[in-house]
Formats: C-alpha cells, structure tokens, sequence
C-alpha cells in the first residue's frame, strides 16, 4: 500500500502503520494511569465497564497484563 518512490503522496495515501499503535496505545495508558483514571493492576472487563466472563480465566487480565503481552499466561 505504501507509495513507491519518486510518486505522489495525497491525503489518500495509505502507509503501513506496523507496531506503532502499540506505544501510542501504552503512552496514553500510561497517561490516564497519571491522571488516575486507569490503574495497571485494574482488570481490563472493569475498566472497560464490562461484566464478569463466564470464562473465569479472563476476569483476573489486567491492563498491565495486555500491555506487557502476558494475558495469554
């Protein structure tokens, strides 16, 4: 998707994002942690306002859990 060389770039160029949305997602999860509007150790289905899961193992992932990439322990 990305341009070739020597072409045009618009406002409908697409660009290949790869893995910066995971520092831009950590960086504002690490400012609302700041604010106190988040907590790492917060389950993630209660930060979101979301019930219980009846698939129990999913209740105790925490937002620290899928910013380090371990909720799949």
């Amino acid at each position: 998707f990305e341009p070739l060389p020597g072409q045009p770039v618009d406002p409908h160029t697409c660009f290949a994002v790869g893995s910066v949305t995971k520092s831009v997602t950590a960086t504002l999860a690490g400012m609302a942690v700041a604010r106190g509007a988040l907590a790492l150790d917060e389950p993630v289905l209660r930060a979101f306002g979301l019930p219980p899961d009846p698939d129990v193992r999913k209740n105790g992932i925490t937002v620290e859990d899928l910013l380090t990439m371990a909720s799949g322990r």
